[in-house]
């Protein structure tokens, strides 16, 4: 899988809070990439708040983007909107700010996958200092309780260490070494507790501070199939250096 195949996940949080912020976004992302001299498609998801989805659907489906672009939830309201196709469960903001727990996150699995959408379940320990190995083994059993094996097959896992994330764009806190060996880590706990077969574990994604600086030394990384992106992803020139750094790498 190459640079440009693997998914990128936009994540606004709050930080993008109107119509005209998003559309500014979106239609800078739809100029730069018909800028082009030769069509690539990047898979994007773009994850608004929940009153701005409607708005993106439309602006998702009159633009360039209709072609490689698709809408994410940041939670999961049971809600239809054309062109959702994905859900983010287990984020870290509402784990450590909202108190939510992994049985909520493990019913959130099973509601997103009835509703057809596809989870996308962050893990991660808050404190680096934490016995990690440990804190994540009872965080996926708990988060994954009494699952099976085709509905982990549909997940996608996003390790999400707490501590490397930041709202400094100019931060590098992790780098893809330790958080790929925590990837294979967390596939290796799935496959000996679920009998995973390698073609059945979810896309290994990876999430914490993310951004222009070092989008390429994780997606060069063959741990990941992709990266979920917070803050960056809301400010169009630093978003615009992300994909322009993908573009030439």
């Amino acid at each position: 899988m190459g640079k440009k195949e693997k998914l990128i996940i936009s994540n606004w949080k709050d930080y993008v809070q109107t119509e005209i912020q998003a559309r500014e976004i979106l239609e800078g992302v739809n100029d730069y990439l018909e800028s082009l001299s030769e069509t690539i498609d990047i898979p994007l998801v773009f994850c608004p708040k929940n009153d701005l989805l409607i708005s993106v659907s439309e602006l998702l489906k009159k633009s360039h983007l209709a072609h490689n672009a698709f809408l994410g939830l940041q939670d999961f309201p049971d809600i239809r909107v054309d062109g959702l196709r994905y859900a983010i469960l287990g984020h870290s903001s509402r784990r450590y700010d909202l108190g939510e727990t992994d049985d909520v996150v493990n019913r959130k699995i099973n509601k997103a996958i009835e509703a057809g959408l596809i989870p996308v379940v962050c893990i991660g320990e808050k404190n680096k200092d934490d016995n990690a190995d440990e804190f994540i083994e009872s965080q996926i059993r708990a988060t994954f309780k009494d699952l099976s094996i085709d509905q982990i097959g549909k997940c996608m896992i996003v390790y999400e260490p707490v501590w490397a994330i930041t709202s400094d764009l100019g931060s590098d806190p992790d780098g893809p070494g330790s958080a790929s060996d925590r990837i294979n880590f967390i596939n290796n706990f799935l496959a000996k507790n679920w009998d995973l077969k390698s073609e059945s574990l979810p896309m290994g994604l990876y999430g914490g501070s993310v951004n222009s600086k070092n989008i390429n030394a994780f997606l060069s990384n063959e741990a990941f199939s992709g990266v979920l992106i917070g803050k960056a992803s809301s400010v169009k020139t630093e978003f615009l250096k992300i994909l322009s750094e993908i573009v030439k790498s």
